[in-house]
């Protein structure tokens, strides 16, 4: 029989974050991003309840007291918790990608290398590598949960927890005694259908596979909060560069931050996590903000959220999103927003 996603142990990446809980605790005062984040929690939660319904009042204008008064500074302090507690969630995915990575030559999970013999999924070996299928290798292994694949702040309501996720012989595999992961587990939050990811993550296509690895390299992003949908990235006379996105009311926006902008926390190759107050440019904590080199061979900065059309070689810009059809080609792949 199938059994479902409960564990009575911990995950790889849980274990590891034992030593580092009291830290956790201890952080939840100070909420600077730029220097290395708490490990992720042992035993990660779903979504925390009251500081949903927090969030969900600030947006509304509700008051947050008894006296029917706001108290600026508890929803402050309740929007930093929750910005911190997401921060170790994304960590985790990332430390969980770099212990794959160990026992993979280097490589972080790609669902065209684990399943070569088509025993999960059947087909094009390179149209496996969806987020769906990605983070379900990663919690079939043991070295997430699927609550961590849930943001604590989500304001999407077609993303939910999985609570039914199948550890072994998933009768979704093509074969199901041999299977490689749940393919059950979905990512699409599309056209009415429920997704159980919220983060995004950087495509691993094309040459962007150089950073699909564990490098160390601290301006290499590779799982943040989703964005929103870019049209275009502009450039000003003095160079400052400003991101349009497609809508002007991203749910994204209500995420972190200010709800009519995108904030939100980024995790790095080398394992740090920084908070980010803008979609490009430079970095709110002064680190070096990621950039690539366009045709004309000047460097500019990269926005995260967007496949730069004049890079100078394609796929070596920085591009993370949820990811539901993947391929060999780039126009193969199809990104989901909001």
């Amino acid at each position: 029989m199938p059994l479902s996603h409960t564990r009575s142990g911990f995950t790889i990446v849980e274990l590891l974050a034992v030593v580092g809980i009291v830290g956790i605790a201890a952080s939840l005062s100070n909420v600077a991003m730029n220097a290395g984040l708490p490990s992720a929690p042992a035993g990660a939660r779903q979504p925390d309840k009251d500081a949903e319904k927090v969030r969900k009042d600030k947006d509304a204008g509700q008051p947050d007291a008894k006296d029917g008064k706001v108290d600026p500074a508890l929803v402050a302090a309740r929007a930093s918790a929750r910005q911190l507690k997401d921060a170790t969630h994304i960590r985790g995915i990332q430390q969980s990608m770099a212990v794959w990575a160990q026992q993979n030559e280097g490589s972080y999970p790609l669902a065209s290398e684990l399943d070569k013999a088509g025993a999960t999924v059947a087909g094009d070996a390179a149209a496996k590598n969806t987020t769906a299928n990605i983070m379900s290798m990663l919690i079939f292994g043991g070295y997430i949960s699927t609550e961590l694949c849930i943001s604590t702040a989500e304001a999407n309501p077609n993303i939910k927890l999985d609570d039914d996720y199948i550890l072994d012989r998933p009768v979704k595999a093509k074969d199901p005694v041999n299977a490689l992961w749940d393919p059950a587990f979905s990512a699409d939050f599309t056209n009415g259908n429920t997704g159980n990811v919220s983060y995004a993550h950087l495509q691993p296509t094309g040459k962007r596979r150089d950073w699909w690895k564990d490098t160390y390299t601290a301006t290499e992003a590779v799982v943040s909060n989703r964005g929103p949908e870019i049209a275009s990235v502009e450039t000003a006379a003095d160079g400052t560069q400003t991101a349009k996105t497609k809508i002007n009311d991203s749910k994204t926006y209500l995420i972190h931050g200010e709800k009519d902008k995108w904030e939100g926390n980024v995790g790095y190759n080398d394992g740090h996590v920084q908070f980010e107050v803008t979609l490009v440019g430079p970095s709110k904590d002064g680190m070096k903000h990621p950039n690539y080199k366009n045709k004309e061979g000047t460097t500019a900065r990269d926005c995260l959220f967007f496949d730069e059309p004049d890079d100078e070689l394609p796929t070596r810009n920085l591009f993370l999103g949820i990811f539901t059809k993947a391929g060999k080609e780039v126009v193969e792949w199809k990104s989901i927003w909001d």
